[in-house]
């Protein structure tokens, strides 16, 4: 079997599948389909999408064999180590328990203009009464920036569903992998898409979850104009908006996307599969 998550690298090895009749699946995790899967869909054995929305898409353009709808396959870890006590979490991070917190992240390599927005609203504003726990990035200039009483900063942390457990706001870009823990989580955030991501698949997953209801699509050139902390600190004090941000995310997660994918594999292998999800993490 062959599985093919988009991206270029994955064109000829679905192709050479399909060619000699070895089956073949698509993974589309983002809102707006790859060009690699949409060319590729019509002629595979299964598309799984992450959004029912993405999954029209497919069936409407040209009808693959099977299109379902099975949400991201998440690591398991990180929905478990989200669903201990926020308090706990918070100390473990060297938080303090008692305060709101303001999770900003921009993937593993960190987002330089989130790192120095953030940089830019110390000292300005009022957010004395909720703290950052800022991830940047091994390149991060904030990495080497003292932590005060408001603010921690990490380089790097392999505990991300500590620290989005932790959060009750969240600040990132927009990739599907973080789409899909936020809403999986139920966590509100304002998101600064990408502008780099081909096709536009960042802002186009933003905007998503911006017209649920579950988010704010804040674009990287308003970072100049808009004190990133003092737009956080506003949201985040009003405790009933944030509450309905929340509950939107949380109706389009999904917490069992790799049991269900797996599943799927299974149904179309018809072989009694020993996939499991510790394989899969493997």
């Amino acid at each position: 079997m062959i599985i093919g998550t988009g991206g270029f690298a994955s064109f000829a090895p679905l192709l050479w599948g399909i060619i000699f009749r070895i089956p073949t699946v698509v993974l589309e995790v983002n809102v707006l389909p790859g060009l690699v899967n949409r060319l590729l869909a019509p002629h595979v054995d299964l598309v799984a999408t992450a959004y029912p929305r993405t999954a029209e898409l497919f069936r409407s353009r040209a009808r693959p064999k099977r299109v379902v709808v099975t949400g991201v396959p998440l690591r398991p870890e990180v929905l478990e180590a989200a669903a201990r006590p926020k308090a706990e979490l918070k100390a473990r991070l060297g938080l303090d328990p008692r305060k709101r917190t303001v999770l900003v992240l921009g993937g593993s390599r960190g987002a330089a203009p989130l790192n120095q927005a953030v940089l830019g609203a110390r000292g300005r504003g009022q957010w004395e009464d909720f703290q950052v726990l800022l991830i940047t990035g091994p390149n991060g200039p904030v990495a080497r920036v003292a932590n005060d009483a408001r603010l921690v900063t990490r380089e790097y942390l392999d505990r991300i569903g500590e620290a989005l457990g932790a959060a009750d706001l969240v600040v990132s870009r927009a990739g599907a992998a973080t789409l899909a823990e936020l809403t999986a989580l139920g966590k509100p955030a304002i998101l600064v898409p990408w502008p780099g991501a081909a096709e536009g698949h960042q802002e186009q997953n933003a905007r998503f979850l911006a017209q649920a209801g579950g988010a704010l699509l804040l674009p990287e050139e308003a970072l100049a104009r808009v004190d990133l902390l003092e737009l956080a600190g506003r949201l985040i004090r009003e405790e009933e908006r944030l509450q309905e941000m929340a509950a939107k995310s949380l109706a389009l997660g999904r917490r069992d996307g790799l049991e269900r994918f797996i599943e799927e594999v299974r149904r179309l292998t018809g072989t009694g599969s020993t996939l499991s999800a510790s394989a899969a993490r493997g």
